[in-house]
């Protein structure tokens, strides 16, 4: 049995497929890029940046790489950069050429994925047409009166150690709204049997944006009872997905941010 040490030991060696209803002199074939890990020929650009990176001397262990480009290389290197032990930021420019980017653009992310969302909404609402925010932490402040929250601080920090509460608030979604800023439709997601982010953070996040936003888009809360963090019926699952798109198939066609 051929067993890898990761994900990229299969990368590359992808297999070529005879184009045999193509009337073409000599052998037509195409190589299936889709069958790297990534499913892009791009994976192959990716390691072959770090590895030359890594031969040059100039990516040391745990280093950080940045990608500047907006381009989708990125993918590749997230990939690659997280299996090697690097860290990865991407950047995208404020003037970047609108080719690159999305007629519109949502954003969405549950757990500690939400807290992302959360802090993406607040610090550029400008970015996105249509926002949804499950199960998140957003009031970073406050996050260790509440569920799980004590056992967190070594992550995130302590509200009572006063240089970590100035990392707090210096991105905590709850405390960075703006009054009178157009924030773009927001769907947020919440289980009332979740005992691991409690659905608080929700409720106030989501009352501070109605009473700031000046956007013609809702800010919305789907509240669903019988169900906690993550496990749940496919047909819950099911239903969930369907709201979240249709949310997004609705905002992200008519474009309601003003």
């Amino acid at each position: 049995m051929d067993i890898r040490d990761d994900i990229l030991g299969t990368l590359g060696n992808t297999p070529l497929v005879r184009l045999s209803r193509f009337h073409a002199p000599g052998n037509l074939a195409a190589k299936i890029e889709s069958f790297n890990p990534g499913s892009s020929v791009k994976d192959r650009i990716g390691l072959a940046l770090i590895e030359a990176g890594e031969r040059r001397g100039l990516l040391k262990p745990g280093g950080t790489i940045v990608e500047p480009t907006s381009g989708n290389t990125g993918l590749a290197l997230a990939m690659a950069a997280a299996i090697k032990g690097y860290k990865l930021v991407c950047t995208a420019p404020d003037k970047i050429p609108k080719e690159k980017i999305a007629s519109t653009v949502g954003c969405y992310g549950g757990s500690n994925g939400g807290l992302l969302v959360g802090a993406a909404l607040t610090q550029r609402p400008d970015r996105f047409d249509a926002v949804v925010c499950s199960a998140p932490l957003l009031d970073m402040v406050r996050y260790e009166l509440f569920g799980l929250g004590p056992n967190w601080s070594g992550e995130y920090g302590s509200a009572s150690e006063p240089e970590q509460l100035g990392w707090l608030l210096a991105y905590s979604p709850y405390h960075r709204i703006e009054p009178r800023t157009a924030y773009p439709p927001v769907l947020f997601t919440v289980f009332e049997g979740d005992t691991r982010v409690d659905p608080l953070h929700v409720r106030k996040m989501a009352a501070a944006l109605q009473h700031a936003t000046t956007g013609s888009g809702p800010v919305l809360v789907r509240r669903e009872t019988g169900v906690g963090h993550s496990a749940r019926a496919v047909s819950r699952t099911v239903d969930l997905n369907a709201d979240v798109l249709a949310f997004f198939d609705l905002h992200l066609k008519k474009g309601t941010l003003s």
